[in-house]
This record gives structure tokens, sequence and C-alpha cells, in this order.
């Protein structure tokens, strides 16, 4: 009860989502998004990720939020590696493609996995 109430007061969708997956120990969490996934400086699409990257380095790739969001690709990149630490695999992806085949990855999307 004390952890929905405090999960009640949070603005960021993102970080509201790391708290509910960790908490109900979900296996997957899907992010769809106006892009197809997370990319590098050069717009070339970061495909898969694990904890072996350097999240450093990913986190400097990220230059700021879009005009709707309040968490930006920043805050995505933090919660993937978080929930990654806790066993859960994340995937973004855009919200144009059909959802089964952002999960069985036959559309663009990124993948993060633990």
């Amino acid at each position: 009860d004390y952890e929905i109430r405090h999960i009640s007061h949070f603005a960021d969708n993102d970080k509201l989502t790391e708290s509910l997956a960790i908490m109900l120990k979900v296996d997957r969490v899907i992010i769809l998004s106006n892009v197809d996934g997370f990319m590098d400086p050069d717009g070339k699409l970061l495909e898969r990720i694990t904890l072996k990257h350097d999240f450093e380095r990913l986190e400097s790739y990220c230059v700021g939020k879009s005009n709707r969001g309040t968490g930006g690709m920043l805050s995505k990149i933090r919660i993937a590696k978080t929930l990654m630490e806790n066993g859960t695999e994340m995937i973004i992806a855009n919200s144009a493609y059909e959802l089964a085949d952002v999960v069985t990855g036959k559309v663009p999307r990124t993948i993060f996995v633990p």
C-alpha cells in the first residue's frame, strides 16, 4: 500500500514504469515512442544493448527530451540499466509498429538484454 501511494506522486512516466516493473517483477518492459529505438550520435539504431555496454557513453548520446515528454532518452537509458540489473528486459520501439512485430523483432527496435 505504501509503495502504491509513493508511486502516485511520480511525474516521470519512465520512473513510474521502472518502479512498477521492479515491484511487479515483470520479465519485459516495452516503451513505445516516436522513434525506432535508441540511436547513436550519427543516427544509427543500436539494436541490442547489454550490461557490458558503457552506460556513461550511452548517456552522453542523449541530448534532451521531446516537446511532449518529461524524461527523454536519458531517462529511458537509466531505467533500462536498472531494469537489466534486476533481470528485466526492456525494449524501446516506435508506436507506429504493431506490438507483436515489436516483441518478435520484425521491426526496428532497441532491446536491452539483462
